[in-house]
């Protein structure tokens, strides 16, 4: 049996199950979902959802420490388009894995084919996205490519570490053995005093995500009712730009990876609890 949520905490479940896609997408997995508890489902869908990039201008970096100086000419020679769509801000979405959109998360009883497909750990564990740069046009409409970019993508920033091919993922080949070398030596290099990988769980979930997740669990059950309040909704108006409601009608949200509260009317958002900011 279900348990019974609050109808906002619900409707915010609800979304976060409608958004996220699941193999196999059928009423024995949606059912599987409803019983998970909230912190397990914003895990599932925060994890898809840090695969996207928000689209937006950013500077160009890249890594001595991962790029050669040949790599360096062919970047900026042979991915000037790519280049070109980071720095003014354009959608990266078509340079992403063909999965992001279809495989938000692979069920237990998914067929084996299907299976392991819904993780990007390279990105759980060394936090590094990666992007096909091949060229779009007739023949390649998707833009797939042999060739890979791995950056570490911040605020304003792009920053390149390596280049490779699908064999970085391969385990044991020598493209691998490379490619997790510049990882580690990325991460050592981002601390002064040492440095540990994310944990991971067993689920193969990062531990930083989970721990997150369960915080958001925790900060939507004790504010929840308050949502129905005059005076808190008054204090969340206070100084806004926008003027409240005489209706309002808050919903949990998330907008990107951050956890607030949306008064849909107005389209309002108010940050409540950030990933960035734990």
């Amino acid at each position: 049996m279900c348990k019974i949520y609050p109808p906002r905490i619900k409707n915010f479940r609800d979304f976060l199950i409608k958004e996220l896609p699941r193999v196999p997408n059928n009423k024995a997995s949606r059912a599987i979902l409803q019983e998970k508890p909230t912190s397990k489902l914003i895990l599932y869908y925060l994890t898809w959802q840090m695969r996207f990039i928000p689209a937006k201008p950013r500077q160009i970096t890249f890594w001595s420490g991962g790029i050669t100086p040949s790599e360096l000419l062919t970047a900026r020679t042979g991915f000037t388009e790519f280049i070109q769509k980071v720095a003014t801000g354009q959608d990266l979405t078509p340079h992403l894995s063909n999965l992001v959109r279809t495989k938000g998360i692979v069920m237990p009883d998914a067929s084996i084919s299907e299976k392991g497909k819904d993780l990007d750990k390279v990105l759980i564990r060394h936090g590094l996205h990666h992007f096909h740069i091949g060229e779009m046009n007739a023949q390649n409409p998707i833009g797939r490519s042999g060739t890979l970019v791995f950056a570490e993508v911040f605020e304003k920033e792009f920053r390149i570490i390596a280049i490779a091919d699908h064999k970085a993922f391969m385990i044991d080949t020598k493209e691998h053995k490379k490619f997790s070398s510049i990882c580690y030596s990325y991460l050592s290099s981002q601390s002064s005093q040492g440095f540990l990988t994310n944990p991971i769980m067993s689920s193969g979930h990062s531990y930083m995500i989970s721990m997150y997740a369960k915080q958001c669990q925790k900060y939507i059950e004790n504010k929840d009712a308050h949502l129905d309040e005059n005076g808190f909704i008054d204090r969340l108006f206070k100084g806004h730009p926008v003027q409240k409601p005489s209706k309002p009608d808050l919903r949990w949200y998330f907008n990107d990876l951050n956890l607030g509260i949306l008064e849909y009317r107005s389209r309002s958002f108010f940050c409540a609890h950030s990933y960035f900011n734990r």
